[in-house]
């Protein structure tokens, strides 16, 4: 599930964090990497990014990557799902950068862009000052979504790639109007997060279920700052409903993906498992 990596650069990114990412990619095994390149202003030459592409593929292919080279033109977002999809790519990894309030209002966040519009599993890449090359990822908080797109999910968490020795799965929800209907809901809540535990049994030396009544984006944020994971999953849906993780997409997987301390596998409910089509560009 991660054989292929599509890397975006700005070539504004610190050396460092483009070496700790391609190094992180070993834990996943990803065998080939895509390095791309939308030249979005007209200052900027293709010739120039594509020599510059060429240089840093050199320099990847010798930790034993297949490595390839794209530059397109145009929206930065919009090219990189594009390529993602026609590719028929694993997973797009952005290093993340943190930029201040002018930057985005300026510039807008391409990582938050990309969130929104694409149908490839996202990944990104906060080692947030722990040296996370070489080493098995201790947690992962899996934010489950119990009305759809959880099948697709669980081979992500099960895959022996994205091994950790510890799982946290976390449920939030609204609090029912009445005493009845609440209990109903917690005893619904408490079979289904049992079964995403047993389903996941086996990938992780303990497993926790959490059940929570609030705002989703906060108390994902909140468990995964005190438990002190390293990596969050959650799902994108592509219909909308608030304040329930039983519909998480659009502006909760967004604002999480960019607020989160911590790396982000960020999983689109439409056509995992399926032929990715490339987006419309006209």
């Amino acid at each position: 599930m991660f054989e292929s990596a599509l890397i975006p650069l700005r070539f504004d990114e610190p050396p460092e964090l483009v070496q700790s990412l391609t190094s992180f990619l070993r834990n996943f095994e990803t065998r080939t990497i895509v390095l791309v390149h939308v030249v979005s202003s007209g200052l900027e030459s293709v010739s120039g990014a594509e020599r510059r592409l060429w240089k840093l593929s050199g320099q990847l292919a010798g930790e034993g990557y297949n490595i390839e080279t794209v530059v397109r033109t145009g929206s930065p977002a919009l090219e990189i799902c594009t390529v993602a999809a026609q590719r028929e790519l694993s997973f797009i990894c952005i290093p993340w950068r943190t930029k201040s309030f002018l930057q985005r209002t300026l510039l807008g966040n391409t990582t938050v862009d990309v969130a929104r519009l694409t149908d490839v599993p996202l990944f990104v890449y906060k080692p947030h000052g722990r040296k996370m090359e070489t080493t098995r990822l201790e947690s992962v908080l899996y934010a489950a979504s119990l009305e759809g797109g959880h099948e697709q999910i669980v081979p992500y968490l099960r895959d022996e790639h994205l091994a950790a020795t510890r799982l946290y799965v976390l449920h939030v929800g609204w609090r029912a109007p009445d005493p009845w209907s609440e209990l109903t809901r917690r005893e619904e809540i408490f079979h289904r997060l049992s079964a995403i535990r047993n389903e996941c049994e086996g990938s992780f030396e303990t497993i926790e279920t959490i059940s929570a009544v609030g705002n989703v984006r906060r108390h994902i944020l909140r468990e995964a700052r005190e438990r002190e994971v390293e990596l969050i999953v959650m799902g994108k849906h592509e219909h909308e409903k608030e304040h329930t993780l039983d519909t998480m997409l659009g502006s909760t997987a967004e604002r999480v993906t960019h607020e989160a301390t911590v790396s982000v596998l960020l999983i689109p409910s439409r056509r995992i498992g399926t032929k990715q089509e490339a987006p419309c560009t006209e």
